[in-house]
């Protein structure tokens, strides 16, 4: 309701200033591709206004990630080099300094708990792409939703203990249970095989996204951070995902000016 509103703001105060004459380019970025739902909306929405505005309004697409990806976009929204974005919502996470519990359903902060010491993380990114809308239009999605309901709500516990007392076990206890009850929504490949390598080699933790595809490794003082990339790399764990690379953790949120 609330991005509907702001969608009918925006589209009352694109069209109010055109009795006066003015042009405007404007662009919507998106990582989606041209067969998505979401460009088809967005091709509906540049025609609706142009037409609307006369001609006095033009709306260009770029789809397929030619602006970045949905972070860079919000970045650049920020900053007002983009005009609007299709994005998911878990990643409006990154507005927020600290580590957080954030819902990616309703976009909204749940509690900040703070600062993690790990500095870095291996990130593996799988060949294949899923769409979380089908997957929450079917029937066993809330079903299984509202049994993970109190696991989810230990983990959450157990995750702000974790890092209020700096306890690395904790925060790995709290990341993996809570990955292993969603697995019952989306399965992720490989996951206790994951979970086995980084607990070998002293991970700090474990971190699916909420579309169950995209993995985020934690790499603490004392993690062997080598051999874990050995034995996903010389493993079947390598088949499936196609991207692994290291990325820094920095404090700090969205950058402004970007």
């Amino acid at each position: 309701m609330r991005l509907n509103k702001l969608f009918v703001t925006v589209l009352f105060t694109l069209l109010s200033v055109v009795g006066f004459g003015a042009k405007y380019n404007l662009k919507i970025g998106m990582v989606a591709g041209t067969s998505s739902n979401e460009y088809k909306a967005a091709s509906y929405f540049a025609k609706q206004l142009k037409e609307k505005s006369n001609g006095e309004i033009e709306v260009a697409i770029f789809p397929n990630g030619q602006l970045g990806d949905d972070r860079s976009m919000i970045e650049q929204l920020s900053g007002g080099a983009l005009d609007f974005t299709f994005a998911e919502l878990g990643r409006f996470s990154i507005f927020f300094p600290e580590v957080c519990i954030f819902n990616p359903i309703e976009g909204e902060k749940m509690e900040s708990l703070g600062y993690l010491n790990c500095k870095k993380v291996l990130i593996l990114e799988p060949k294949t792409r899923i769409s979380t809308v089908k997957i929450r239009k079917e029937k066993t999605y809330y079903k299984f939703l509202k049994e993970n309901k109190a696991i989810t709500q230990k983990s959450f516990e157990m995750l702000a203990e974790g890092v209020r007392k700096a306890n690395e076990e904790l925060i790995r206890r709290a990341c993996e249970n809570s990955a292993l009850a969603n697995e019952k929504i989306k399965e992720t490949p490989y996951l206790r095989d994951l979970i086995e390598i980084g607990r070998r080699n002293k991970y700090s933790f474990l971190n699916i996204s909420h579309t169950g595809t995209v993995v985020a490794i934690g790499i603490g003082e004392n993690t062997n951070l080598e051999n874990i990339k050995y034995e996903i790399k010389h493993s079947k764990i390598s088949t499936v995902y196609r991207k692994i690379y290291e990325a820094n953790i920095i404090k700090g949120g969205l950058r402004k000016g970007v």
